[in-house]
């Protein structure tokens, strides 16, 4: 099969309803070549046309070299400057005979759209009961004579977890479009309060005029949060409450009880800056966002909120366009980003981005807001996923303590 050598990756600026920006441009691109800029791609990538559904493969292909001359159709590919590059050789795909010759195949492999018995899809995404009916939890393999050659066992992807295996998943990260208590939207990017209930915010005692700095809310058992050890830096437990509402009237502060920041914090570099701190009690309405153990794959759309409670809407790139002076991030820290004049995320507030291999959909803390860089398009966080067995080490261990 061919390959191409070099290709480009490029989240279009229109996702943010804003004009191009070449800093952005530039943190979502991926390239393989040498002064290859989006200006340059003016070109066709491949010339030449197939007739009818077609596999291609290099022109040297054992396969290529079976077929009559006739029935092959060449392609020809150019590079990312335009130039021809490589031509390929493309078969119809009713020439590939992958099948067995013996084997009717107008009785088998039937797709049922409606399921059976037939039914309505509740979600796009959803497959309905007897839509694939040769589905099962255990195959057995036949060889081409039909003749039993192999049992393997399947999984389903539920339950083959990206993510922690002893976090119930079904307990976190749900997010409540029309807040509590229920209210409407002031405006179109405004986050309503309890929307996402996972939201904390960290005062000096006793003055709750204006917070410190945001905090998540991810353990249960232990009351435990997660904020930057740049925000509570210099200070001890007792000096600290959590508020998990801004309503200034009607606030109930939770006494901070326990407070580590991570034992390799750099106030300079920012490497490690985390920090979890366990509350005296969490209202009954708080839930808690869910952990992730990888990394999202880049180009997933995540969601911040800023301290005027606006939503920041970004996505994740590949990690070493973050770099910053030809010196990679940290792996403590990763990036996201948005447009240079968006809002600014809170200090310590959480990056937010949605698991959509789970059925019901929730979210999943992904970093802590630190600052901003490469001309404010590039959002530096506390990487969650490298730091998620140590924050769970100090939630376990003030557990035992309280």
């Amino acid at each position: 099969m061919f390959r191409l050598s070099a290709f480009l990756i490029a989240l279009s600026a229109c996702v943010f309803g804003v004009t191009s920006d070449g800093k952005l441009d530039s943190i979502y691109s991926v390239n393989e070549a040498n002064n290859v800029t989006q200006a340059s791609l003016t070109c066709e990538g491949v010339v030449g046309r197939v007739t009818d559904c077609s596999e291609c493969y290099s022109c040297d292909d054992p396969l290529i070299e079976r077929q009559k001359a006739h029935n092959i159709m060449r392609l020809t590919l150019n590079d990312v400057n335009c130039a021809s590059s490589e031509v390929i050789c493309c078969l119809s795909q009713s020439l590939l005979r992958f099948r067995d010759k013996d084997q009717d195949y107008t009785t088998c492999g039937k797709y049922v759209p409606e399921g059976n018995p037939r039914a309505l899809r509740p979600t796009l995404r959803s497959v309905l009961q007897g839509e694939y009916p040769w589905r099962a939890w255990i195959y057995r393999l036949n060889d081409v004579n039909c003749a039993s050659s192999e049992v393997i066992c399947c999984l389903s992807q539920s339950l083959l977890r990206f993510r922690d295996k002893d976090q119930d998943y079904t307990t976190c990260g749900k997010y409540v479009p029309e807040g509590n208590p229920r209210a409407l939207r002031p405006t179109l990017r405004s986050v309503l309060q309890g929307e996402y209930p996972w939201r904390a915010w960290i005062y000096r005692t006793p003055d709750f005029s204006k917070p410190l700095c945001a905090a998540t809310y991810v353990n249960q058992k232990a009351r435990t949060l997660v904020t930057a050890a740049s925000c509570v830096d210099g200070f001890r437990a007792h000096q600290l409450q959590v508020l998990f509402d801004k309503d200034p009237i009607n606030h109930d502060p939770k006494d901070v009880i326990q407070l580590d920041i991570h034992e390799d914090y750099n106030k300079v570099t920012h490497e490690n800056d985390i920090a979890v701190l366990s509350v005296s009690s969490v209202p009954d309405d708080a839930e808690r966002a869910c952990q992730s153990i990888q990394p999202v794959p880049h180009g997933t759309a995540c969601v911040a909120v800023s301290s005027d409670d606006f939503f920041i809407n970004q996505a994740i790139p590949l990690q070493h366009n973050c770099a910053e002076d030809n010196k990679p991030l940290h792996n403590s820290l990763m990036c996201a980003a948005a447009h240079r004049d968006d809002y600014t995320p809170e200090l310590g507030a959480g990056l937010y981005c949605m698991d959509e291999q789970l059925d019901n959909n929730v979210y999943m803390l992904v970093g802590v807001y630190l600052y901003s860089a490469l001309e404010g398009v590039a959002a530096i966080n506390t990487n969650m996923t490298h730091h998620i067995n140590w924050v769970n080490a100090r939630a376990n261990e003030h557990m035992q303590r309280q």
